[in-house]
């Protein structure tokens, strides 16, 4: 499409509306594509920030593990209230950490028990088989020698680990250290 303005030699192209002119003297109309727009690149996004406060991951992993390893109550509170958790977040991070530790020592004075009650059995089994065994004219005990001896080790031992084990069902971890059997200096 042709502009029907006047012609002028100077510009091939109408002012106003960018359309080849065309008049007498002029060459016929060339389509001529108009000046792409040049859009200049977006901006990178600006990058977003983290929220200033706690990581909500982080805080219930060391609650737990400060209340294994058997930190005061009080402390952990304060340490994680500093850190930007709330009272309400930092009071049930506390409770299910104390839950797990509860669980926890349940857990191991069961065993302790089940550990103490095999010890004691297997003593009085093996005691009770001596004896039948003695009675019916069998094995004598001098020829069990240092074995022997060592199966009345297994009394106490039991013994030590029932008490530990019912201690812990009962207390489920009140007045205990961290919850690992090994010492300080081990």
């Amino acid at each position: 499409m042709a502009c029907k303005r006047s012609v002028s030699d100077e510009y091939p192209l109408c002012i106003q509306c960018g359309a080849p002119l065309q008049g007498p003297g002029s060459l016929p109309a060339v389509p001529v594509k108009p000046a792409a727009i040049v859009v200049p690149p977006r901006p990178p996004a600006p990058l977003v920030a983290r929220p200033a406060g706690p990581d909500p991951h982080k805080g219930p992993i060391e609650a737990k593990a400060r209340v294994l390893w058997g930190e005061e109550r009080g402390a952990i509170r304060s340490d994680l209230i500093k850190q930007g958790h709330s009272w309400r977040d930092t009071d049930r991070m506390l409770d299910d950490a104390l839950r797990e530790r509860r669980a926890h020592f349940r857990g191991s004075g069961f065993r302790d028990l089940l550990l103490g009650a095999a010890c004691i059995g297997g003593f009085l089994l093996v005691l009770g088989g001596l004896l039948l065994a003695r009675t019916e004219g069998g094995i004598r005990f001098v020829y069990l020698g240092k074995g022997f001896l060592a199966l009345f080790l297994l009394p106490p031992v039991g013994l030590f680990f029932a008490i530990r084990g019912i201690s812990r069902l009962l207390g489920a971890g009140k007045g205990e250290g961290a919850a690992t059997d090994l010492e300080e200096g081990d």
